[in-house]
């Protein structure tokens, strides 16, 4: 969700600082990795909200750099700028739905899991996940016939 590997390095310590000195709060009847990506989760909504800025320069610069991919190579052109049209996208959603489409397709979250996570009904994440891929699909139209394979949203 960070999209920073040495940030996401130090976030994954002070996680494991946070369920160490909040070991009290955890509830047994609850499955503890739902708990530590609860944790995680809040803090990455808090980083959200600190570092806007740095991240839309940070995508801007990831951009250019992906602008000089030729046509050689139709396929990498096309995933890459279908990742760089998904960013986009994701990024003019609500935060909220953008979490749940992170959780569900960068972590591989179960919809029971996130609905755990966000203290929501499955129903709502459910829903929320259908009308924003039905979202996605409309604006995202022009790759709808091209085969894209992408290991890692």
């Amino acid at each position: 969700m960070l999209n920073d590997r040495e940030i996401a390095q130090d976030f994954l310590q002070n996680i494991f600082l946070k369920v160490i000195d909040k070991a009290e709060q955890f509830e047994i009847s609850k499955k503890f990795s739902g708990w530590i990506f609860t944790i995680a989760y809040n803090m990455c909504k808090n980083e959200y909200r600190r570092k806007e800025n740095v991240r839309k320069f940070q995508e801007e610069l990831n951009n250019e750099r992906h602008s000089h991919i030729g046509k050689t190579n139709e396929e990498k052109y096309y995933e890459n700028r279908f990742r760089k049209v998904l960013e986009q996208e994701l990024e003019r959603i609500d935060p909220a739905k953008r979490t749940i489409f992170l959780l569900r397709f960068r972590t591989g979250l179960s919809i029971k899991e996130i609905s755990e996570i966000l203290e929501i009904p499955v129903g709502t994440v459910k829903s929320r996940l259908f009308y924003l891929l039905k979202n996605l699909r409309e604006r995202m139209k022009e790759y709808k016939n091209r085969k894209i394979r992408i290991d890692c949203l």
